[in-house]
């Protein structure tokens, strides 16, 4: 057996302490010695305003932050000695966007999942290209495949995306506002997928999310993220309150259930949004509050 076995066993539980980050010495913290644990199983769902530390949190977990102060465990390992490739066979990444003018083919673009499992100056087998026809078909992007990433639309690259991450094969799958482009059929589509992975493959899905209400219809849990800290993490219904959601997002909610369907639905108020002047994160002024 070999002493890094331990680094390969599929994640029971990725475990944050104190993690605090600062883009820039002259800013405040993004994170706030931010504490959380993931399991695995679960569809997450990340909320909170914009510049609140949701996609550095991921990046962190992710190791594409380098944590510097605070801990990430994964199954009580730090995840700073895990090699870069044996945590791409644990955790897949699915980011925001892509550089547009990309000129893969679709098929090129989900191989790149497989490149953890291919060796040095190696070549795809059988069962890379056996993986990538699996997750191009259970995407729905199969008779896309030679077509050029450069002439995809939003929808299209998105679901590329997703399949390169099927195709990566790891158990847990992180996303990053993944239907924030999309119209309302592909963000459905998109939503419906991630739940079909969760349900019938067992993948943890960790999604940030800019839609309550999606995050209501599709997580099973919510951590919600507030000037760097956690504000709420637990079962949906628990935390997806009105008074909540208020507190933290400066608007008031009702909530309206739909007819037959038994979805519960959070109706922001007009007119109820409140001015939050300095309360608002000053430090994503300190370079670009998309990195937030």
């Amino acid at each position: 057996m070999s002493g890094r076995d331990d680094f390969l066993k599929p994640p029971r539980q990725i475990t944050v302490e104190k993690l605090t980050w600062r883009p820039d010495s002259a800013c405040g913290p993004v994170l706030d010695h931010l504490d959380c644990i993931l399991e695995e199983g679960c569809f997450y769902g990340i909320i909170g305003p914009n510049g609140s530390g949701k996609t550095s949190l991921i990046r962190h977990l992710l190791r594409l932050i380098r944590v510097e102060e605070g801990e990430v465990r994964i199954d009580g390992i730090n995840i700073s000695r895990f090699r870069r490739k044996e945590l791409a066979r644990l955790l897949s990444y699915v980011p925001q966007k892509i550089e547009t003018g990309i000129r893969f083919t679709v098929e090129e673009t989900v191989m790149m999942g497989r490149n953890p499992h291919i060796r040095t100056f190696g070549y795809p087998d059988r069962k890379d290209r056996e993986e990538v026809i699996a997750a191009m078909k259970s995407t729905g992007i199969g008779d896309m495949a030679a077509k050029s990433m450069s002439v995809l639309s939003g929808g299209e690259t998105q679901r590329v995306l997703l399949a390169r991450s099927v195709a990566q094969g790891c158990p847990w799958l992180f996303l990053d506002e993944p239907v924030s482009n999309l119209d309302i059929y592909h963000q459905f589509m998109m939503m419906d997928m991630l739940r079909d992975l969760n349900r019938r493959e067992g993948k943890t899905i960790v999604c940030v999310l800019h839609d309550i209400n999606l995050a209501s219809m599709y997580c099973d849990r919510i951590l919600v993220i507030e000037k760097g800290q956690v504000a709420a993490m637990g079962e949906t219904s628990d935390v997806l309150t009105p008074s909540l959601l208020e507190g933290v997002y400066g608007v008031s909610f009702r909530v309206a259930e739909a007819s037959g369907e038994g979805t519960r639905m959070l109706v922001p108020i007009p007119g109820s949004a409140r001015y939050r002047g300095e309360e608002h994160r000053g430090e994503s002024l300190c370079g670009d509050p998309k990195k937030a």
